[in-house]
Parts: C-alpha cells; sequence; structure tokens
C-alpha cells in the first residue's frame, strides 16, 4: 500500500496513530522502519508492518542506551506534523527519543505477527493507573496526602509558577506535579496526561518528565495504590495494586 499526503491522515486514524507501539526495527540502506502494533484479537500478539519511504527530504534517528530497536521499545504513538509541499512529516513519540521523517511518500507491508512477552521495564516514564468508578482525587488531597509522605510539592502548568489547588476544578489534565524544589529547575515535574473519571471507572496518566523527581511519580503510583481494585499498567504490563504493594514498589525503589 502506498501512502502519501492525500492518505497519510486516514491510514493514521485506521492505525489509531501506532499507540503503544514497539520499534522493532531500522535499516538504513535502504531506510525501513519495523513497527509493532497491538492486535485486537490476541492479548501479547503483535502485528509487524514494514515502512519504506521513498524521496526521503529528512531522517532523524539516533540509537542510545535508552533507545533501539527491539520488542521492549515502546513508542507512544506517531504524530504527524503540519504537511508542507505534499511532504509526509512523521514523529515518533518516545521519553527518551524523537524521531523524524519527512518524506514524499511511503510503502507498506504487513509481515507476520509475533507474540511478546510482557516484561516490566524498570526505565518507564509513562504509567496508566485505573481504578472503579467514582470522583478524581482533588489536587488538594494529592498536595496534602504528599506532604504526609514528605513530598512538598505544587501544581503548575508548564514553565509556571505554583497554582492555587482549591481553584483547581473537575478535569486537571495538562497540570504538573512538581517539587517545590525544582520550580526554578524544571519546567514541568510528572506531567498529567490524563485525569478522567466518568460511568466506565477513574483514570489518570502521569509521564515523569523530571529526571530528579522518579521518586515522586513512584510516590503517585503508590498512593493510587491505596484504592481497591485499582490497576498499574506501565509500559505494557498491567499488574494489580496488591503486585505493586507487594513486589513491584520495592523493586522501583531500590533502583532509585
Amino acid at each position: 500500500m502506498i501512502i502519501d499526503n492525500n492518505n497519510i491522515e486516514t491510514w493514521l486514524d485506521e492505525m489509531d496513530y501506532f499507540e503503544f507501539s514497539k520499534l522493532l526495527g531500522v535499516n538504513h540502506n535502504p531506510l525501513s522502519i519495523t513497527l509493532g502494533y497491538p492486535s485486537e484479537d490476541i492479548i501479547g500478539n503483535y502485528n509487524r508492518i514494514r515502512i519504506t519511504p521513498t524521496d526521503v527530504k529528512n531522517w532523524k534517528y539516533k540509537e542510545t542506551k535508552k533507545f533501539f530497536p527491539s520488542e521492549r521499545t515502546d513508542l507512544r504513538q506517531i504524530d504527524l506534523v503540519k504537511e508542507v509541499d505534499n511532504i509526509i512529516n512523521l514523529r515518533f513519540i518516545h521519553s527518551f527519543a524523537e524521531v523524524r521523517l519527512e518524506c514524499k511518500q511511503f510503502e507498506t507491508e504487513e509481515l507476520n505477527p509475533i507474540e511478546i512477552k510482557p516484561k516490566l521495564n524498570f526505565n518507564e516514564t509513562w504509567v496508566t493507573l485505573s481504578a472503579p468508578p467514582q470522583n478524581l482525587i482533588a489536587p488538594s488531597e494529592w498536595v496534602e496526602i504528599l506532604k504526609e509522605r514528605k513530598f512538598d510539592t505544587s501544581f503548575r502548568l508548564y514553565g509556571g509558577e505554583p497554582k492555587d489547588v482549591t481553584r483547581i476544578l473537575g478535569d486537571y489534565t495538562g497540570y504538573c506535579i512538581a517539587k517545590n524544589c525544582r520550580i526554578k529547575e524544571n519546567l514541568t515535574g510528572i506531567f498529567i496526561s490524563a485525569a478522567k473519571s466518568n460511568n466506565e471507572g477513574m483514570y489518570y496518566i502521569f509521564e515523569c518528565q523530571d529526571g530528579e523527581s522518579y521518586d515522586l511519580w513512584i510516590e503517585l503510583i503508590d498512593i493510587f495504590s491505596e484504592i481497591e481494585n485499582s490497576t498499574i499498567m506501565i509500559g505494557s504490563v498491567t499488574f494489580n495494586n496488591k503486585l505493586w504493594k507487594n513486589q513491584f514498589l520495592n523493586q522501583y525503589k531500590i533502583r532509585l
């Protein structure tokens, strides 16, 4: 299948923008990118697709110790950046890397699916927290509970000063929870990518965007785990609050 400027948006939408996909392989001569995306039919199975671009205008990619093609390398999603002069501009979102592809078009090829057994990655910076239907935890409650646990924190917007938590009402997606001692050193802290509550349940997505606040990220997970029947998803691994308390909490803390 040929993807160009005319059908790129439709294709990305059909592929759910490759949310929680895997970067499985990169070949450079000629350039091709192999991705794995979750199967809707079998948990743990990943469909594979190879993308082979033509007329490449820009390829920004660098492997590091924390970023290289593997079954453990998670991509949050693929974003379509603004379209200029019929050029496709894609951004592959990963916590520790920025990958950009600009090309005229690319060809897609479906490959045989593979099974990837879940394995907890202790370098992960994103967590999704879910619980049965109930009200969101108010910002003032987060701050108070964290204070009881010896964390001096505030709610802020990107690069901003601490906000009055009593005035933050309802959905507070887009805010950050920051250590007060890091306000001038970091623009965010723990970014709240989602804070939602509806008839299906309550859930949060927290991203640690400050290397000096990883302990705060762990503490937020631990606070949430106090909720009965809550679940935690780190990377592609989902487990219940009891397993967090009995095993993973200590495994994370010894890595601080």
